[in-house]
């Protein structure tokens, strides 16, 4: 499946049971953000998971940007 507005993106569908109350709050960040709510939760993901859950190539890179321009 390719992401409706860049089509470079791989994308999988993917169902999940939330509370309703995280639902409304996922609905008003939808609106304040101009962005899916989809697209929300694929940020949160990414910003909150991948620093420890990623690819290592990913992990080892963002723990090399603390060095750049610092002597070792």
């Amino acid at each position: 499946m390719k992401h409706t507005i860049n089509p470079k993106i791989e994308v999988v569908p993917l169902m999940v049971r939330i509370r309703p109350v995280n639902k409304e709050i996922l609905r008003l960040a939808s609106v304040e953000q101009r962005k899916s709510m989809a697209a929300i939760v694929d940020d949160l993901i990414v910003d909150g998971l991948s620093k420890d859950h990623g690819e290592p190539d990913s992990r080892i890179d963002n723990f090399l940007q603390g060095f750049k321009g610092s002597r070792l």
